[in-house]
């Protein structure tokens, strides 16, 4: 290899790859181990024991390494524990149902060197994604709509400007930052919702740093259906315990958006109309909706309303 992606020029760069021995694991590692940027290392971190890996047709390849946890322990600090044992000067995130395109990484260390030439003492920078169902349909591209400079990240994340879905967007998959970064904001929380925000939100909080991004679509990111593993009563309260416990983080207009564009879409999944009623009048007591917000849960509750009334009639 030619140019910046020289391994004997290049920073280590290690890719943490949570997992509970989902098959789609294999392609995810594949991605990481072909990336044009080749001082890589590849930690998969198994949440639940060795034996969940074991029967995957890993790549024999001596940058990846496995470690595992004796019992589940969450996602988040499944991350945690890799990043622990990393040697790389940057991580990269990777979940185990996305796969990274080939430049990823050197595109986004690129980036990096370059802020930190221009002074950045952290750095965090993600890219766009493709956003594909679990058959490999594509959707849409993520986000729409790319930071402005300076621009903090719960300002990004959570104030809407748009109704359409996509506008603004961080994954973990998307992320590769600096390791004293997450020396300084570990991931090691595991909540019920909302782990990949409160992060984000801990570094805004403790080291004002602010999110890049690589205006290239680098990342092909699986959307699963929703409500697969949680049930979305369950997911809209946590959802709003969340937003609650960081109003004191958060201006009115991101918590009044936030609620409205997170935690309500999640009480309408099952069709739960007076906790999705509470919630909008949550957002307009303790908060300040900004009018993209409100017309988004309008048109999506009336969407709502009439594929239930749909659904209802061909009921026999």
């Amino acid at each position: 290899m030619t140019g910046p992606g020289r391994a004997d020029a290049a920073p280590m760069v290690s890719a943490v790859i949570p997992t509970v021995g989902r098959p789609t694991l294999v392609r995810a590692v594949q991605s990481a181990l072909s990336q044009s940027w080749s001082n890589m290392e590849v930690i998969v971190s198994v949440d639940g024991g060795r034996h969940l890996v074991d029967g995957l047709d890993l790549p024999d390849d001596p940058r990846l390494r496995i470690i595992a946890s004796d019992s589940h322990v969450g996602g988040q600090k499944a991350r945690g524990r890799a990043i622990a044992e990393s040697s790389g000067e940057f991580i990269a995130l990777l979940d185990d149902d996305d796969v990274w395109l080939p430049t990823k990484i050197e595109s986004q260390v690129a980036i990096a060197m370059r802020r930190r030439h221009d002074g950045a003492q952290h750095v965090l920078i993600a890219c766009r994604s493709e956003v594909v169902l679990p058959d490999g349909q594509r959707v849409r591209t993520n986000p729409r709509r790319l930071p402005s400079p300076g621009e903090s990240i719960p300002k990004y994340l959570f104030e809407r400007h748009q109704i359409t879905p996509g506008e603004t967007e961080i994954c973990s998959s998307m992320l590769l930052f600096d390791r004293a970064l997450a020396d300084i904001v570990p991931l090691d929380v595991s909540l019920p919702n909302h782990d990949d925000w409160n992060w984000l939100l801990s570094v805004h909080l403790r080291t004002a740093t602010s999110a890049e991004f690589s205006p290239d679509s680098l990342l092909r990111y699986t959307q699963n259906p929703a409500g697969v593993s949680v049930s979305s009563s369950s997911k809209s309260s946590s959802s709003t315990d969340w937003f609650l416990d960081q109003r004191e983080n958060l201006t009115a207009r991101e918590f009044g958006d936030a609620i409205l564009c997170h935690s309500v879409p999640l009480a309408l999944q099952h069709r739960e109309w007076k906790a999705a009623g509470s919630l909008v009048g949550m957002s307009l007591k303790k908060g300040s909706p900004g009018l993209p917000a409100l017309t988004f849960v309008f048109l999506l509750g009336v969407r709502s309303l009439f594929r239930s009334g749909f659904r209802s009639s061909r009921t026999p």
